[in-house]
């Protein structure tokens, strides 16, 4: 919990769960890549990163966070909540404290390198004799390649294009719940909305983001509720959303990785109701494609003969 604050502190602005992954895991010398990897019972939720969130979970409840909902900041005197914290953790003199939480070294300078030696077992399913340092983890997971076996006499087709969507989706689904939520959050960003907020926790009475649409001459508010999951959405998650925020914001917005049921897009059009926009996980890849998100877009050569060249031989 001090490790996560801290970091939170010294990057200065908010910062997304995803931003700061990299971060804490060099402050963990002692964990290999099979730690980082350990997920738990679901099979997707990797245990590292369900840490920090717990962490996060705590120095919420202490009230050392900005906003408890959004991107993570440091609250006004979390440093020397911070500094009272580590002081009673290591025993450690009280200028030696001030100077790590005023500078940039790592955890383990000032409480020994054994200091997450507790976390690690908590985390390691089986014992590793003699684990050996190695490199953070990537900040996100690689995303799955698009196929590079394009002939170079022809140009990149419609197969091409439904591969990179294909592994969109794979990526999309991959993801842990709060992920999808950040992610969605980051391409409203990229789209042109504002102020965007995830808010989604238990009793957000079901909306997990909220944002705004922005112009010279209006600004509305957006409710927005995300699913990651395979099934279709019905109309009960619609009339859901509806129900509790159609008096709350000026436009309503469900987005998910699968698609929608009819009654679900009957609910949707609401006659007399305030509309609910429906973007299902076909529409969300290609706007993502359209805009260049989550994908880097690669020229194709092309090669055929110059006969002006060999004109006149």
């Amino acid at each position: 919990m001090a490790l996560l604050l801290e970091l939170v502190r010294r990057r200065g602005t908010p910062v997304r769960p995803v931003e700061i992954y990299h971060d804490v895991a060099r402050h963990f010398p002692h964990l290999t890549q099979d730690d980082f990897a350990l997920t738990r019972t679901d099979g997707r939720t990797k245990v590292f990163q369900n840490m920090i969130h717990w962490s996060r979970d705590h120095i919420k409840r202490r009230g050392l966070l900005a906003s408890p909902t959004g991107p993570w900041a440091a609250a006004p005197g979390a440093g020397g909540a911070l500094i009272d914290d580590l002081i009673a953790r290591g025993g450690k003199p009280g200028q030696r404290v001030n100077d790590f939480v005023n500078g940039t070294e790592a955890l383990p300078n000032l409480l020994g390198e054994a200091w997450a030696g507790s976390v690690r077992a908590k985390t390691a399913r089986r014992s590793v004799p003699t684990p050996q340092p190695v490199s953070p983890p990537p900040t996100e997971p690689p995303a799955a390649a698009p196929p590079q076996s394009v002939p170079q006499t022809q140009t990149a087709g419609p197969s091409s294009r439904n591969g990179v969507k294909a592994a969109l989706l794979t990526r999309l689904n991959r993801m842990q719940g709060y992920e999808f939520e950040q992610l969605v959050a980051k391409l409203l960003d990229a789209l042109g909305f504002r102020d965007t907020q995830v808010v989604g926790q238990s009793g957000d009475e079901g909306v997990d983001l909220i944002t705004y649409l922005d112009s010279p001459f209006i600004r509305a508010k957006v409710a927005v509720q995300v699913k990651r999951h395979s099934a279709n959405v019905g109309p009960k998650d619609i009339s859901y959303l509806r129900d509790r925020w159609g008096y709350r914001a000026d436009r309503l917005l469900f987005v998910t990785t699968s698609a929608f049921t009819v009654g679900a897009q009957e609910v949707a059009e609401g006659q007399g109701d305030k509309p609910v926009q429906l973007i299902s996980g076909d529409r969300l890849i290609d706007v993502m494609i359209e805009h260049g998100l989550g994908i880097i877009t690669r020229p194709v050569l092309s090669y055929e003969l110059d006969e002006d060249f060999f004109s006149g031989i």
